[in-house]
């Protein structure tokens, strides 16, 4: 498996996610990054799909399961600007992060610590779009 993203793309993702948990499962599937979060009181929950064409480059061909630290993830980006490219590596038992001639590594967190909620069914006859601050208020 082998990422490239910008840090601006990596930091709004981790902004949503961190916004609510300080771990998510990453699952990097061939169709692109799929992060299902819930906050510690199971009020809040984030289900966040981000196809693989909205990568600079995602060549992923099975399922890789990068389970994170939202505050090691926000380290690393505040190493590079948002118009940096990053690519993701996973490793044994890390994840490493490169940005030009910079390498980062963070190790990922238990697998069995980390079980992603299951979605109820829900059918909703309306719904709404708001910006991304806007719900980070409302959870503050």
């Amino acid at each position: 498996m082998k990422v490239v993203t910008t840090i601006g793309s990596l930091k709004e993702i981790s902004d949503i996610i961190g916004s609510i948990t300080n771990e998510a499962k990453f699952e990097f599937e061939p169709d692109g990054l799929h992060i299902r979060a819930i906050d510690s009181a199971r009020i809040a929950m984030v289900d966040l799909f981000v196809e693989s064409k909205n990568f600079i480059q995602y060549d992923v061909s099975e399922k890789t399961d990068l389970p994170m630290d939202m505050e090691k993830l926000r380290g690393v980006i505040k190493l590079g600007s948002n118009s940096d490219e990053v690519t993701l590596v996973p490793t044994s038992g890390k994840i490493k992060f490169s940005m030009g001639n910079l390498s980062k590594s963070i190790a990922l967190l238990e697998y069995g610590n980390i079980n992603p909620p299951k979605l109820p069914s829900v059918n909703p006859e309306n719904y709404i779009v708001f910006p991304k601050s806007q719900f980070e208020k409302g959870l503050k």
